[in-house]
């Protein structure tokens, strides 16, 4: 699983995040789907994919893929 790679989680990267988007992009790293997300968080499954999007421009990423593994090598 990803999240077991990143040491640290996503505290660092995380500053100016709300809290809900730091708990998406925390659950993302976890692996989980953004219907998963969504039923954690109590919100809808939209509302989860708007976080995604707003974590990938905010993190530079075109995909998921691509915003797990800046984690992974920690370049955000």
């Amino acid at each position: 699983m990803i999240g077991n790679h990143v040491s640290g989680g996503v505290t660092g990267a995380a500053v100016g995040l709300s809290p809900r988007m730091r708990q998406t992009l925390e659950r993302l790293i976890a692996g989980d789907s953004e219907k998963q997300i969504a039923g954690r968080l109590k919100v809808s499954p939209n509302t989860v994919h708007v976080y995604v999007k707003q974590l990938y421009k905010r993190f530079g990423a075109n995909s998921r893929g691509e915003l797990l593994s800046r984690f992974i090598r920690g370049g955000v």
